[in-house]
């Protein structure tokens, strides 16, 4: 009897705290924790001098980064919430692994850098792709950031639609066809179950 009382009391607690996987975070807290790779919603993949690092930002990780005090408000994160919608939002970071300008990493000649920023500018979200089940969905949302070569990577903002990730038990693939540096298509999975377990937002 007491080995079942046991028993009984540990599944209890497994399923309070890690059976549904969802805590509450502060603005700093939720940041770091979509942030860490071991949750499986940043990661990235290395190919020659280069790393192509993806995050998965859910809106209430856009608010926390967008919220300079240590607390947010409800008001403040609702209004976000609503502004940002169901899509699927990432950040896909080019980084140079030896240090030095992306844009610049191999180019023979000027007109090659130019061509790179063409490319990124624009060109490049036909060349992003997100699959859910039998869906293959474009990037609807696309902008780029160029550093000018103040740091060794430039970073892309990317936004597809998709189904409900709180209640979809389908995973999210992204899929790049990245062409500067022809390395064909690169897959990122993100599971179901991940992107539905970012903890909830603390607010005041």
């Amino acid at each position: 009897m007491p080995n079942r009382f046991a028993f009984l009391i540990f599944f209890l607690l497994l399923f309070l705290f890690g059976g549904c996987g969802r805590g509450m975070e502060t603005p700093s807290g939720l940041v770091k924790w979509v942030e860490a790779p071991a949750n499986g919603l940043h990661q990235f993949v290395d190919k020659g001098d280069v790393r192509f690092d993806l995050q998965y930002q859910p809106p209430a990780y856009i608010a926390a980064n967008e919220n300079a005090k240590p607390s947010m408000s409800r008001a403040f994160l609702e209004e976000r919430l609503a502004k940002l919608g169901d899509l699927y939002y990432f950040r896909l970071s080019l980084i140079a692994k030896n240090g030095t300008d992306i844009l610049m990493q191999g180019i023979q000649e000027e007109a090659e850098y130019y061509q790179r920023v063409n490319y990124y500018s624009a060109d490049f979200q036909q060349d992003i792709q997100l699959v859910q089940g039998s869906d293959t969905l474009p990037c609807i949302m696309y902008q780029f950031e160029n550093t000018y070569g103040a740091t060794p990577y430039v970073r892309m903002v990317l936004a597809f639609s998709g189904k409900n990730r709180n209640t979809s038990d389908e995973h999210v693939t992204v899929l790049i066809n990245e062409r500067i540096f022809e390395n064909g298509f690169l897959r990122f999975e993100f599971q179901a179950d991940r992107l539905a377990s970012v903890p909830t937002l603390k607010t005041e």
